[in-house]
């Protein structure tokens, strides 16, 4: 069985909202569609458009690393072939990626789990759990979208003969 055909891209694609790249097998947000979608504007914010790219694939990075921690190792490339070729994950991709923006510029998200974590004046040690890289909102849309879970809601095969070339 294959991922439903309604639900199905023969290939990832880039348009307006998300470039696709092959090399990492992530989507990655447009500057443009962050602005329209956020109402945040990345380059001026990061101070340069150079900048707010390499910030919109640090989202992506971090947003692929924390759904591919919630599957086995052994269905990394089967996750990896699922959000390329899922409509239904591309659109969850683009909540995600927008909610992400806003957590982490209203003071929360990924980028504390870049900080040591450590309050020098006391000593102390604050433990970042990887369940904070993301906002609450965006764990839900997770969920929604049966990307939070171990296994697949539904069993599809890869064609692992187009790794590399068509995804």
């Amino acid at each position: 069985m294959a991922i439903l055909a309604s639900d199905f891209l023969t290939r990832p694609y880039n348009d307006e909202t998300l470039e696709y790249d092959y090399d990492t097998h992530q989507y990655y947000m447009t500057l443009d569609a962050s602005f329209n979608n956020t109402g945040i504007d990345l380059v001026e914010l990061w101070q340069g458009e150079e900048n707010a790219q390499f910030y919109l694939k640090l989202i992506s990075n971090v947003l692929y690393t924390v759904i591919l921690r919630f599957k086995d190792e052994k269905y990394r490339e089967k996750t990896l072939y699922y959000l390329s070729h899922s409509k239904k994950a591309r659109k969850a991709l683009i909540k995600l990626i927008v909610d992400t923006v806003h957590y982490n510029h209203s003071g929360g998200g990924f980028m504390t789990a870049y900080q040591t974590g450590i309050n020098l004046h006391e000593m102390k040690s604050l433990r970042i759990e990887p369940e904070q890289f993301v906002s609450p909102i965006a764990n839900e849309i997770m969920k929604n979208n049966g990307l939070e879970t171990r296994y697949f809601r539904q069993d599809f095969i890869v064609e692992y003969d187009t790794m590399g070339v068509e995804w």
